[in-house]
């Protein structure tokens, strides 16, 4: 946390003079050394912090700073981290380490710093802080210091005598200043490759292509923003790409595979973007993108079918651009054409991969029959050196089957084509089932790698070698991060071979286990998620997936992680032809009927839909009451439901009604230490701790505690979750130690068996900020609200009612320290989440609203708040 550039200098001075930990360690060899050490650390904090005075207190004032004690302070700051934090033990110093990190290195710089700013209670910088801090992270992603960094703004125009005055004139022209140094700073906070995938390393038996890749270098040398290399399928120019990706020595680069739209090809694709909601992770990755610039090189391979609203997007992106493409009409970009190797070179690759002698002339009619495409070059020469066949064999057998794309002409759609590389297949001895097998599943996927050990779970594999042996006869490709197929080859696999859905109902069942969310973060699932999307795509045309539960199980789960990532339109998509499957399965009146409606009204509660959702879990309950009847599991699962969308209503007395029916099943059918009584306990003390009744919400949860403790024992998150809404009523009565001994308890669970990214985690750190605001203790407040912040934007998006939760709550704070703005911006945050996804007579809504009155009446005493606020909304309310 920077305050001054001065002192930002300086603390990276202390890092480097007495921690630059890449070698003092080793360096040190004996105790009089460790203590000299010790001293120079002591002797350079007080220098700092000397020069740091002069900086805020030119006049030599007493503004409660002593240099020697800070600076004495920090240094047995830095000394403690070394002998006994989390840097440095006592003996690693003795002993030295070798292995101390960047992020080892960057912690400590955070305590060094931080440990500076939070003594320095009188320094009145408090309006500049958002500049500064921008600057100082402008320093973390450039090369320059901040000597270089004021030189350029002095080049700029801006003279700076004072520090305050620096710092106003920076505050006064941030946007124009930061600006012109983005662009002109080189960055460094990204590594080479910024998407989460690499390109697959090319060919060990690449050849020529030497005037189009001098092509493509002599374009972007000239600052070509766009370019297009284009030509038919399995000409070679993914390979030309693969190339140019590992070689060119630029600052970034990146590689995504076109799928379907420029939008869904980015989402998700980028390192630096963790953003879950769909919308906003792609429109971060354009502002990523932008930020990058010409520094980035981004490759996007096979763009097949891009829309004019594709290409206006990539019209909006600032870095340089190489798209591949069969595509030959495009009027905007003058394409990089690659046509056929020549015969020479196509008979020199066919040699490397086969790597042993052979006949000239043969070779030359096998490239002849191949037509000098080097994929099917590639796969000839594979099919030769793995079958063991001799060149004249293999052209023995291809003339037997009538093999020879030379011959083809006027083949506009491809089938010739497509008819004629079938025949391989028997050629190349493809004639294993499972191996066929597993290229028909391949064929389904999209062309990007398949993580080798979810290969062998999916297709029940005991080792990799059905999948070595597929790549090294040409039909399946392997990269770092696993197996994939060409474009073409999948094609050619799915002309006459469409897998059914018999054939994939094995693989949906490997799908559906591992989509399945259960206690998992839904995150850790999506790098699936494209697998599942194209083989749902491909099966729904088989008549007979849409007459099975497993595959209607399989669109349910895939609208499960949509949900979860707030695309609730899509999950809706499909959750509804999950409905229309299991109706034409099990009819209009079934039970997993039944089920389909609740998860349809599901992702309504989700959107904040209410009405609908009721809807739909009214649907369910009409099947569940009529089939099953008033005392069944499942009718009671809906009572909870539908009490749940009243619970977020605020109707608490509908809710309670619903919640008991629930109970009264629940207790009857599993009994009273069940854990579906549990929930259900859990659900009732909610109710009644929302209505005021602390008594009786402490009784229902003290009952699902017992059985969570008993049955689950005490570090499950069901067990968690109980303690937390103990902790939540113990803070509503005011009891404040019990109420953080149970959040506390929560908490540990939630990390160790959750995560620290998981949205209960983020509950437990909100919650514990509660008390802390409550208490009175506002910097412990936002310190746990902006570590829940920080998770809910990550996993629920900046759109969900629980991120506007903690919004309100920063907004609370900000507003008791007296910072009317800063509240202003988090209640309105709030308020245009709560004003969407609630109820207009919510109590969250409400109350919202009002705090955002009271605070702009606050900073605008005379303002109009309703035109104001229908302005913030846009346009209407």
């Amino acid at each position: 946390m920077l305050i001054t550039p001065e002192f930002g200098l300086k603390a990276v001075g202390i890092l480097a003079d007495v921690a630059g930990l890449g070698g003092f360690v080793n360096d040190l060899k004996s105790k009089h050394e460790k203590k000299e050490f010790c001293k120079s650390i002591k002797k350079t904090a007080i220098k700092a912090c000397k020069e740091y005075s002069k900086i805020i207190n030119p006049q030599n004032k007493d503004i409660g700073f002593d240099a020697e004690e800070h600076g004495a302070a920090i240094a047995d700051g830095i000394l403690d981290s070394l002998r006994g934090g989390d840097v440095f033990t006592h003996e690693t110093i003795l002993k030295g380490n070798e292995n101390f990190s960047d992020t080892n290195r960057k912690e400590l710089y955070e305590r060094i710093v931080n440990r500076l700013r939070s003594s320095i209670k009188y320094v009145e910088l408090s309006e500049h802080i958002e500049t500064s801090e921008r600057l100082k992270r402008l320093e973390e992603v450039s090369d320059m210091g901040f000597d270089e960094i004021l030189a350029l703004l002095k080049k700029m125009g801006y003279e700076f005598e004072s520090m305050n005055g620096r710092l106003e004139n920076i505050d006064k022209n941030t946007t124009d200043i930061l600006a012109h140094l983005e662009h002109i700073a080189p960055s460094k906070r990204y590594p080479k490759v910024v998407t989460r995938e690499s390109a697959p390393t090319p060919s060990h038996y690449f050849v020529g292509r030497e005037a189009e890749l001098a092509d493509i270098k002599h374009q972007l040398a000239d600052n070509r923003k766009l370019m297009l290399v284009n030509g038919m399928g399995g000409i070679g120019k993914s390979e030309i790409c693969k190339k140019l990706f590992h070689e060119l020595d630029v600052p970034h680069v990146g590689w995504v595979v076109f799928d379907g739209n420029i939008q869904k090809t980015l989402h998700g694709k980028f390192t630096a973007i963790d953003e879950t909601d769909f919308d906003e992770n792609v429109r971060k990755t354009v502002v990523h993108i932008n930020e990058l610039g010409a520094e980035l090189l981004l490759f996007i391979d096979n763009m097949n079918v891009p829309s004019e609203e594709d290409w206006r997007t990539i019209d909006t992106l600032s870095c340089n651009i190489i798209i591949t493409s069969r595509l030959t009409d495009v009027d905007r970009i003058k394409p990089i054409t690659i046509g056929k190797l020549s015969e020479e070179l196509c008979v020199s690759l066919y040699k490397d991969i086969l790597g042993r002698s052979c006949d000239d002339e043969i070779v030359n009619e096998l490239v002849k029959k191949a037509d000098y495409l080097t994929i099917v070059v590639g796969l000839l020469a594979k099919t030769a050196r793995e079958s063991g066949d001799s060149d004249s064999e293999l052209l023995d057998k291809l003339n037997k089957c009538g093999f020879s794309l030379h011959e083809i002409t006027d083949d506009v759609d491809g089938k010739t084509f497509k008819q004629h590389m079938q025949k391989l297949f028997d050629v190349s001895e493809v004639k294993d089932e499972d191996e066929f097998h597993i290229l028909k599943m391949f064929s389904l996927f999209p062309p990007i790698p398949l993580d080798a050990k979810i290969a062998k779970r999916w297709f029940d594999l005991p080792n990799l070698n059905v999948l070595n042996r597929l790549a090294k006869r040409g039909w399946l490709f392997k990269s770092e991060s696993g197996f994939y197929m060409h474009h073409v080859i999948s094609d050619i696999v799915r002309f006459e071979n469409m897998p059914t859905y018999d054939d994939c109902a094995g693989l949906v069942d490997k799908i559906n286990e591992d989509l399945r969310i259960g206690n998992k973060v839904f995150t850790t699932l999506l790098g699936i998620l494209p697998f599942a999307v194209n083989v749902a795509r491909w099966l729904e045309g088989d008549e007979n997936s849409q007459r099975e539960d497993n595959f209607a199980t399989l669109l349910s789960r895939i609208a499960n992680l949509y949900d979860e990532q707030g695309k609730y339109d899509t999950a809706l998509e499909y959750q509804k032809k999950d409905l229309d499957i299991t109706i034409t399965v099990y009819g209009t009146n079934h039970p997993s009927t039944a089920a389909s409606y609740n998860n349809i009204a599901y992702v309504y509660d989700s959107k904040g839909d209410y009405d609908k959702a009721l809807e739909y879990y009214n649907k369910a309950l009409m099947i569940c009451e009529k089939f099953l009847g008033t005392d069944h599991l499942n009718t009671a699962t809906t009572y909870n439901n539908i009490a749940s969308v009243h619970d977020n209503q605020g109707d608490y007395v509908q809710a309670l009604d619903y919640y008991n029916k629930a109970l009264t099943i629940c207790e009857k059918v599993l009994g009273t230490d069940h854990l579906d009584t549990a929930t259900t306990y859990n659900n009732i003390g909610n109710a009644h701790s929302n209505q005021g009744d602390y008594d009786k919400a402490w009784e229902y949860h003290d009952k699902a505690l017992t059985i969570h403790e008993k049955v689950l024992g005490t570090d499950h998150p069901n067990t968690a979750m109980t303690y937390n809404n103990i902790g939540e009523v113990y803070r509503n009565q005011g009891y404040y130690d019990k109420a953080l001994e149970y959040y506390n308890k929560a908490l540990t669970i939630r990390e160790k068996v959750l995560g620290t990214d998981h949205p209960d985690t983020a509950t437990s750190y909100n919650n514990i900020g509660l008390v802390y605001n409550n208490q009175g203790d506002y910097d412990k407040a936002l310190e746990y609200y902006n570590k829940a912040l920080t998770i809910r934007e990550k996993v629920l998006g900046t759109d969900h009612p629980s991120t506007a939760t903690t919004y309100n709550n920063i907004g609370g704070v900000r507003y008791k320290q007296g910072d009317y703005v800063q509240a202003l911006e988090y209640f309105l945050k709030s308020y245009k989440i709560y004003f969407i996804m609630l109820p207009e007579n919510h109590p969250y809504t409400l109350d919202t609203y009002e705090d955002l009155k009271r605070v702009f009446q606050t900073i605008h005493p005379d303002g109009d708040f309703e035109d104001w606020l229908t302005a913030q909304l846009g346009g209407s309310e």
